[in-house]
């Protein structure tokens, strides 16, 4: 007849019943005894897979739960137990030797005897274990038990670290331990079986625990039913007392929700209600409208310029400017190689801006008073500033000149300075002044407030991060797009706060 291995049969079997009845397995296994706390957990558990409470996650019965069946082999022999720290109040390093047949313990009571009965019960997952306790009079919290315990599989030793955390090993599930606790589970009230295989009182055990945990639903539920139904008082004609006058077992539970839970509108509706009985309650009815004008003319202009700092600040803004740079600077280029020309002349300072106003004005006085028939410059005419004739040389110097004036690559300069100018004086200007308003705002809507303060910082961070890319006359990699907040939000509370006035 094969061999049945009683604690893999009961794992398997676990697996196919409720969530709460293989979290009652695993404290079976575990604990000698479950106490009201462990029953009230699994009725919870069990209410919870229904929807009657909170969502619990449960702790199955697993394989590391288990003790392990002697199997064929070396024999398991234990030969040292230190004990590190955290069990009860034993000393740290304290060492006890097992001999090959008989080992005594004694001493006193609370020399620490059980405190090294329950580290094995708990190693070699014994039936019966007990929770194992800190020194509570140490004056600090109780670090985790742990211990070394060292025993022999035929010759060969093998040192195991222990803590209570931790699986325990494999090999020390097959040491059996007995005491006055594990004494229980096998001897029980009278039975009609002469011999009960180890593992089979799990049975009996889950029955009874599956009685308690009845009579604690259907305790709970004659509670319920004793009591009386305390339903709000509601405005009548009011959908809600309409609900409440008509309310069966046949209601459907989604209208009811509905009615129950307050929705964003409601909220929204509610802190509106707040404020205007607050103004209503006002013993200076006047004053408080004005209060509540001049605060929405503040956010009005503050929502204004934060418009206008966004548009200037935008991401296309931002990308136009340092366009318009890169265009300024290629059109300076262009000027000064055409300018560069001229440093051969004798006189410095040809084609600067002084010397073009020289020539302006000489160019203007030739054309309206000296020479108005003429085109400038004119060979048949006399130079107006030294009044004498052009010699060949000097006729073809003046016609470079007006060639260089008459150029469009100044007057391409000139526009690529302006444009580039009027979008850093843009990004400049681009300040919002917030904290006043932000603080206005946050006298009625925390929530909005924070998100324009947040905003307003966003704002400025991008501004700074800009002109420092100007001023070191470098790149700017935008990280990230400027999201704007909802405007539509604060300019309601402004026409609200209006309302109110």
């Amino acid at each position: 007849m094969p061999k049945v291995a009683i604690y893999q049969e009961i794992l398997d079997w676990s697996a196919s019943r409720p969530a709460w009845q293989q979290d009652a397995l695993r404290r079976l296994v575990s604990q000698e005894q479950l106490d009201d706390s462990d029953i009230a957990d699994l009725a919870s558990l069990c209410k919870a897979t229904h929807g009657l409470d909170d969502q619990k996650v449960p702790e199955p019965l697993e394989k590391g739960h288990l003790p392990t069946a002697a199997a064929a082999g070396n024999a398991v022999q234990l030969t040292h137990l230190t004990h590190r720290m955290g069990v009860n109040a034993l000393a740290q390093n304290q060492t006890i030797e097992f001999g090959p047949h008989l080992t005594i313990v004694y001493g006193a009571n609370g020399a620490g005897k059980s405190g090294y009965a329950r580290i094995l019960k708990r190693a070699c997952r014994a039936r019966g274990a007990e929770p194992i306790l800190g020194n509570i009079i140490s004056g600090a919290s109780p670090p985790v038990p742990s211990a070394l315990i060292r025993y022999l599989i035929g010759a060969k030793p093998i040192d195991f670290p222990w803590d209570d955390r931790s699986d325990s090993d494999q090999p020390l599930s097959r040491v059996s331990v007995f005491d006055r606790q594990c004494a229980s589970v096998y001897v029980t009230k009278r039975t009609d079986v002469a011999f009960r295989p180890m593992g089979l009182d799990l049975f009996d055990r889950l029955a009874n625990v599956s009685e308690d945990v009845r009579k604690l639903l259907e305790k709970e539920r004659r509670d319920l039913e004793e009591q009386d139904p305390n339903l709000p008082t509601a405005p009548p004609n009011t959908p809600v007392a309409s609900l409440l006058e008509n309310i069966t077992a046949l209601t459907d539970p989604d209208q009811v929700r509905a009615l129950s839970e307050f929705s964003d509108l409601d909220v929204a509706r509610s802190s509106e209600i707040k404020a205007r009985l607050q103004d209503i309650a006002s013993s200076d009815p006047q004053a408080v409208a004005k209060t509540l004008s001049l605060r929405a003319d503040r956010l009005s202009g503050f929502l204004d310029s934060l418009a206008e700092v966004s548009t200037d600040l935008s991401d296309a803004s931002v990308r136009d400017l340092f366009k318009a740079r890169s265009a300024y600077r290629e059109s300076k280029k262009a000027l000064e190689r055409r300018t560069g020309t001229f440093n051969s002349m004798p006189v410095v300072g040809v084609g600067s801006l002084r010397w073009r106003r020289l020539w302006d004005a000489a160019r203007d006085f030739f054309v309206s008073e000296a020479y108005p028939q003429e085109s400038h410059p004119s060979r048949d005419a006399l130079c107006v500033l030294c009044q004498q004739e052009h010699s060949e040389k000097s006729f073809e110097r003046m016609q470079e000149f007006e060639r260089h004036v008459s150029s469009t690559i100044r007057a391409d300069h000139q526009e690529a300075e302006r444009k580039y100018l009027l979008a850093r004086n843009g990004v400049e200007g681009a300040v919002v002044h917030s904290d006043d308003a932000i603080q206005e705002l946050s006298i009625d809507n925390t929530e909005l407030s924070q998100k324009f303060a947040s905003y307003s910082i966003v704002l400025k961070e991008r501004r700074e991060a800009v002109l420092a890319a100007i001023q070191d006359d470098g790149e700017l990699e935008l990280s990230s797009a400027l999201v704007k907040p909802d405007f539509q939000s604060l300019s309601d509370h402004i026409k609200d706060l209006r309302s109110r006035a």
